[in-house]
Parts: structure tokens; C-alpha cells; sequence
């Protein structure tokens, strides 16, 4: 054949015997002509050529030649296929949990900035004070982060297509989901608050009635610091799974860093809302247990609100793809 009667023709057969070192290169850029990624195994000097043309090349670390070894991406150092294998499956759940860390971080900061510029456009106070800031940057946020870049693997992974090489980590649907999250958790936020103005004064003229009001500030404050620490911290379960409903699945609590984190993290919150030096220290008002009972259910509403949307996002963007 020649090479683009090859290259239409690649796809249709699986053995290819006795090739010279130019019919290997051939063999790879016409399965890279068809948008394929191919990797290419070798051990000698006639596997060069193809081990550089590949996507991917890997040589023999105990039988290959120094030439192979040069031109390779990879060295089997055990000289064991399998091994191929695992490392395919290591790296692919490696990226998966730095995405996981970067769209929870991005998700996280883009609801904070939707909160603080909702409530500078509406002519508000600052939701948050500056310590409190502080406070859910470096515990709610840092922590669960670090907690997914550990996530548990899965063999799942190898159901997957491979990723496009010249794509960057994160793609559209993951751009998608960080301003719709972010936005619902901005909004929840947003709610709790102005939720202690509306419960003392209903909806009427929130403005006037929350200015010059420092007690019901606090208390407003107090409500909006804690629902965004719970609500983040629970968010990353969301951020976790893939294709099913977060904290539906045992998928959703393989992660035991992530657990402890969670559940030292939500124990703190609640704590530094009864003990006076804490709330002192973070700026908050004294609140009952109705109040705390108020600020659990908001952030966990968001919370589930987030979910069910990504995953019914996540199934469209799968039908899409099959249509494709």
C-alpha cells in the first residue's frame, strides 16, 4: 500500500510482522494520523526511530540498548509489560487528583469572590471580616485540598480514553462547574447572611436596617462565616466523586484523610461558636443552638444543591459525548 492507502486501511488490522524500522514509524504516525495516542515498547537500535515518533516510548531497562533507553519517554526497569500498565493507572489517578485539588481550590475562591462582590454591588457591609478570611483560606480551603491530592485511586481509570497531550488540566465542563458551584455557594452564603436581618425584620429595606446596626452585623457575619467554612469543607466530597451523587456511594468516603479532615474541621467550626476566646478572636456574636441548627442546614441545602446539579451536568456531558 502506499502510505495513505496505509494510513486509511491502519485501523482494520492488529498484527503487523516482520517490519523494518521504517515501517514502525510508519505503523505509529498512521495510527496518530487517525487522532490516536500511541505508545511504542523497544529494546533495540531499529526501535529508535519509532520510539521517538510515538506519543509515548518505552524501552527495556535490563535488555535494551543505550539508543532505545536515549530515545524513550519511559524505562521499564523490571523489563515486565505489566508494569506499563500500573504506571499508565499511577499516572492517571495522579492527574485526576491534582484536578480534583485545582477545581476545589478554584471553585472555592470563585464562590468567596461571587459573596464579597454580590455584596459590594448591593451596597452591604463586608460579609466577612478580614480574619475571617484568613481563617477560611488557610483551614477550610488548604486542608481538604491537600486530603484530595491523596485520594484513592481507582482502576477505573483505564476505562477512559486517553486526554488529548496538548490539553491543559482543566477543560471547558471543569471551567463550567467551578462558576456554577461557585455561583450556588456564593448565593448560600449570600442568604445566610442576610438571614438574621430578615428573620428580626422581614424582607423590607434590608439596608437601612442591617447600617449602623454593629450587633446585628456580628450576628450576620456569624451566620456567613460559618455556613461558607461547612459549606466548602463539605464541597469537596463534590469535587471527589465522578458520575454519581456525592456521599451516595462508598467511592465517596475511600478517603480517610479527607473523612478526619472533615469531621475535625465541621467539630472545630461548631466549637469556635461556643467557646467565648475563639469568638472573640474570629469577631463572632454568641449564637444559640437554633442558630447553629439554621447554619448546618443552609450549608448542607448548598452542599446537596451542588451536587445533584453537577452530576445531572455530568450525565449531559456523557450523552454528549456518545452523540459525538
Amino acid at each position: 500500500m502506499d502510505p495513505e492507502e496505509f494510513k486509511k486501511n491502519v485501523l482494520d488490522y492488529r498484527v503487523f510482522a516482520r517490519v523494518s524500522p521504517e515501517n514502525k514509524v510508519q505503523i505509529v504516525q498512521a495510527f496518530q494520523s487517525h487522532g490516536k495516542i500511541c505508545s511504542m515498547t523497544g529494546d533495540g537500535v531499529n526501535d529508535a526511530p519509532s520510539l521517538k515518533a510515538a506519543d509515548i516510548g518505552v524501552a527495556m531497562g535490563i535488555g535494551g540498548t543505550e539508543v532505545a533507553k536515549d530515545a524513550a519517554e519511559m524505562i521499564l526497569v523490571d523489563d515486565n509489560f505489566i508494569t506499563i500498565k500500573n504506571a499508565v493507572m499511577e499516572g492517571r489517578n495522579l492527574f485526576n487528583n491534582i484536578k480534583k485539588s485545582v477545581v476545589y481550590l478554584l471553585r472555592s475562591n470563585f464562590g468567596e469572590v461571587v459573596l464579597m462582590a454580590s455584596a459590594i454591588f448591593a451596597g452591604l457591609s463586608s460579609p466577612l471580616s478580614t480574619i475571617q478570611i484568613l481563617w477560611v483560606n488557610l483551614l477550610t480551603d488548604t486542608a481538604p485540598s491537600l486530603a484530595l491530592g491523596m485520594d484513592v485511586g481507582s482502576d477505573a481509570v483505564m476505562n477512559e480514553k486517553p486526554r488529548d497531550v496538548k490539553a491543559g488540566i482543566l477543560n471547558r465542563s471543569d471551567y463550567l462547574n467551578i462558576v456554577i458551584q461557585g455561583l450556588i455557594s456564593g448565593g448560600v452564603t449570600l442568604l445566610a447572611f442576610l438571614l438574621p436581618v430578615i428573620m428580626q425584620y422581614g424582607t423590607g429595606n434590608i439596608l437601612a436596617n442591617l447600617e449602623g446596626n454593629e450587633e446585628l452585623l456580628k450576628l450576620c457575619r456569624t451566620y456567613c462565616f460559618s455556613t461558607l467554612a461547612i459549606n466548602e469543607m463539605l464541597m469537596a466530597y463534590v469535587c471527589k466523586v465522578k458520575g454519581s451523587l456525592a456521599f451516595t456511594t462508598k467511592e465517596s468516603w475511600n478517603n480517610k484523610a479527607l473523612n478526619i479532615i472533615t469531621v475535625v474541621g465541621v467539630l472545630l467550626q461548631i466549637g469556635i461558636l461556643v467557646v467565648p476566646p475563639m469568638r472573640t478572636l474570629l469577631k463572632l456574636a454568641p449564637v444559640g443552638t437554633v442558630d447553629i441548627a439554621l447554619i448546618l442546614f443552609i450549608a448542607v441545602a448548598g452542599v446537596l444543591i451542588n451536587a445533584a446539579i453537577t452530576l445531572a451536568k455530568e450525565r449531559l456531558d456523557i450523552k454528549r459525548e456518545r452523540n459525538l
